[in-house]
Parts: C-alpha cells; structure tokens; sequence
C-alpha cells in the first residue's frame, strides 16, 4: 500500500474523529492530559496552555520523548523574561509528576533558563541537559524514579574539571555514558564562527556514579563532536575515537576498559584501508552500523565513504559512494539504525555526476538487498490546482528494533524555480509498506488545522510522539498516535 502521493481526505478525517470523540471523553482539549485511549486512536497528551503540577503553566512544549511502556518524557517552557524551562514525567496512565521545575531546589550556579537535547531509553529512564555553554553546562539523569545530576561546572564541577558536554547515550537501568570538554578549554574567534576546544575524556556509569574510561591516546585541543559514544538499551557501550596513525578509531568499554575493535590504516578485504571510522548504532545482538571513510588504491588518501555492518568481527558493506544512483552519482552515505534483524536503515545523497550535495533517500539494507524507502524527487500526484507534487525534502527519519521506521516529508512542487511547499507528513514504513499517518491541513479537535507536525518519539511497539501546530505554529499539542 502506498499513501503518500495525493492526499486522503478519508483518513484525514477518520484521525479527525478519532480525536474529536477523545477529547470529548476526556472532558474537553484542554491539555491536561487523560489515560491511554482504549480505541487505541490517536491521544493528545498535552497542549500549550495547560497547567501542570506545581501551578507550572505551560507556554511551549519544546520537546518530548517516549518508552516502550507509553511513558512520556516532557520539557516545556513558561511566561517570563526570561522564560524558564522544567521536565516532567507522565506515566502511561495518564499522572503527570515533576521532575526538575522552577519549584525545585537547584544547585548553586545553575539554572533553568535553557534546557534541552532530552533523550530516553525503551525502558523509561531519561536525560537532559541544562545549560548547554562553556562553564553552564549541566546533565541529569531520571531513573528508578529518582534524578541524579551525572555532570555539572563549576563551582563545584563534577566530574573534576567538566567544562562542557559532547556526546551523551543512555541505557536501560540508569546506564549514561557522555564525553566530556575537560580543563583546559580554549575559545578561538578568529573564524568566522567560534570553536572551543577541551581536552576530552569519556565517562560511563550508573546515575551519578560515573568513572573516566581510559583510551588509547590523549584528547588534548579537541573539538567535543571529536568522540561519538553509542550504547544499546543493554548498555553496550562503543566510543568511536578521532583518526590518527595505526590508532584505534573504534572500541569497545567491557567492565570499564576501552578495548579496540578498529584501528586506522585496518585493510579490509574487498572493501579498503580504513582512515577514519564511527560507530553508528548497536542493536541488542552486538552487530554495529559505522561510518567508514577509506582509501581504496593504496595512496594513503581518502577516496570513498561506505557504510559498513559489523557482526562478530566481519565487515560487510552496505553502502558507498561513487557508485551510480540511477542517472546520478552516490555523493556522500550515513548509518542511521539497525533492528533487531540486523536491518540497516541508511540515507545516501545523490547528485549528477561532476556536483556536490544532491537530493536524499532513505533506505533499508537487508543481507545485501537494499530496498528504496522513499526520495527527494519522488513523485507525489497533484495538488486541487493540479500541480505536480513531489517529496520536496525529508528529515527525521527514526526506527525502532522491529524494523519500523518513521520520517517526516515535505510535498510540494516548484513555480518558476521557486519552491512551494503545500503540506507536510509523517509517514511510516513496515515491511515494504508505506502510510501517512499524520499531515498538515488535517482537522484538529477543537476545530483548527493541523499547521506544522514533527516527529518526537518511536518506541519498539510502534507507537509514535508528535509535536504539532494547532491553528498556529505558536499553539503546540502534543499527540500520541499508538501503533494500529
């Protein structure tokens, strides 16, 4: 079945009722927030203007997150000047309990004034981070029901000299692992955009007990996105590490040592001379999505990028650069995911022959099959006006372990080389099948269309967490839509 060319005024307004009969059982679109629809029908969980405990009026839902059991991880702002931000927690039958508000008690030299990149795990322990700038940086962690403050500057900085926050995962069981600008951090204006570099370490643990990894070379004057970390709801932790001579570029942290898995100038049979490498994703299994950049005839120099799978200490290749793509040319090749299966999810970009950049695709990778997902380009049927619509750019493309995969596409066409985008959709793939489930100029509840959508959260069972626009882009609700 395929549903993103042309519009469904079917379904559009089956989801319309869906959510009209919600709220009306609910007691009105007010935002509280009521219990899982038993219809299993889309849910709208909160809306701006909603008051939450702790007499916390809600002026913006800025972001949110979701676990396998439909719990919900919340971050939404306030009126003021500055506007203060809080997290909250809403539970699958529908309690919203605070977190860290206004209200609560904050260590000296931090504030609410910025609170952002929230992620959670399937089993319901979340992160965020407040602050977010060199020496204002702070990161929590939720679980067990309880917040433990992992890192944090100074006064009082921990661990010892955290200066400023890189990459950051999470696991089951209050697993965080995180990189760390550590004293001292340099900031460099010259350019024309400012770069800070720290020394960096690594840090994994449980809560706030987190220890310093030791790695195989020194990280001094870096960049903090020189180190990536990526962990899998078990806790397999892999630090992907910055390229230099006969070094480990990839490894793994088993019972807090760094072992390697990938080192520089490492020759691949069939494939090329590994120079640089990032792990990518890890599924439950083990097996490992990385982005790889290589030199395939010898001269030292990198020639081409692929995406590779490794499984028990093979390499296979899903995809690369250089290669034709229809009438155009692979430009540049990213891992985004792997399923349960072993499934890769991957994005390449592909342009004429001779040009950068391009148009993207999303695409799957199974045992050497690739199938096509969708593309920047495709056709999309036609508008009232009988315009010819096309998928104009995509984004947000998420997956879960069953291989379900979500993103986010713009429609429109181009008048006279100018762009106009006519809606939006997020649309969802299983199997070879394709759905919109959600898009801009559907009905709201209260009688408003839906102006702006963006997708929050995929868990394992399919459900999905959307922000959206209702009336206006100013006016955010926030809407589950569980999985059929």
């Amino acid at each position: 079945m395929r549903c993103l060319p042309g519009r469904s005024a079917a379904r559009a307004a089956l989801f319309a009722t869906l959510l009209v009969s919600l709220v009306s059982s609910c007691g009105g679109g007010g935002g509280g927030g009521g219990g899982n629809d038993p219809a299993g029908g889309p849910e709208i969980l909160l809306t701006d203007g909603a008051t939450l405990p702790g007499d916390f009026v809600v002026n913006t839902i800025e972001s949110a997150a979701l676990s396998n059991d439909r719990s919900v991880a919340i971050i939404a702002s306030e009126v003021g000047t500055p506007p203060l931000n809080a997290a909250f927690l809403r539970s699958p039958a529908g309690s919203i309990q605070p977190v860290l508000t206004p209200s609560s008690t904050l260590p000296e030299g931090l504030s609410l004034v910025t609170m952002r990149n929230l992620v959670m795990d399937g089993g319901g322990d979340f992160s965020f981070e407040i602050g977010g700038r060199l020496d204002d940086d702070a990161v929590y962690l939720w679980s067990g029901g309880r917040l433990s403050l992992v890192a944090r500057t100074a006064p009082g900085a921990t661990p010892t000299g955290f200066q400023l926050l890189g990459d950051r995962q999470i696991a089951n069981a209050g697993k965080i692992a995180f990189c760390g600008g550590m004293s001292p951090c340099q900031v460099d204006t010259s350019g024309d955009r400012e770069r800070i570099t720290c020394n960096l370490q690594v840090f994994s643990g449980r809560n706030a007990d987190v220890a310093r990894v030791e790695l195989p070379i020194e990280l001094d004057d870096q960049a903090t996105s020189a180190v990536t970390v990526t962990m899998n709801d078990p806790g397999r932790l892999l630090i992907g590490l910055p390229s230099r001579s006969r070094q480990s570029v990839v490894g793994e942290v088993v019972d807090g040592v760094y072992q390697s898995l990938i080192v520089r100038g490492q020759q691949l049979p069939g494939i090329g001379t590994i120079i640089s490498a990032k792990p990518r994703a890890i599924n439950a299994a083990g097996q490992v999505v990385i982005d790889a950049r290589l030199d395939t005839d010898g001269d030292g120099v990198i020639d081409q990028d692929r995406v590779l799978r490794l499984t028990n200490g093979v390499f296979e290749s899903v995809a690369q650069t250089g290669v034709p793509v229809g009438d155009l040319v692979a430009t540049a090749v990213r891992g985004n995911a792997i399923d349960d299966r072993g499934r890769v999810f991957f994005t390449i970009t592909s342009a004429t022959p001779g040009q950068t950049g391009g148009g993207q695709s999303f695409r799957v990778w199974d045992s050497g099959t690739t199938t096509q997902i969708v593309f920047e380009g495709e056709p999309a049927g036609k508008d009232d006006q009988n315009h010819d619509l096309q998928v104009l750019e995509l984004d947000q493309l998420r997956s879960n372990a069953a291989g379900e995969a979500v993103y986010r596409a713009s429609i429109g066409y181009f008048e006279n080389g100018t762009r106009k985008t006519t809606e939006t959709h997020l649309d969802r793939w299983i199997d070879g099948e394709r759905t919109t489930v959600l898009s801009t100029g559907w009905k709201a509840p209260d009688g408003s269309r839906i102006v702006e959508v963006s997708i929050s959260g995929l868990n394992d069972g399919g459900d999905l967490l959307t922000i959206c626009g209702l009336g206006t882009r100013n006016n955010r609700g926030l809407i589950l839509l569980p999985k059929a």
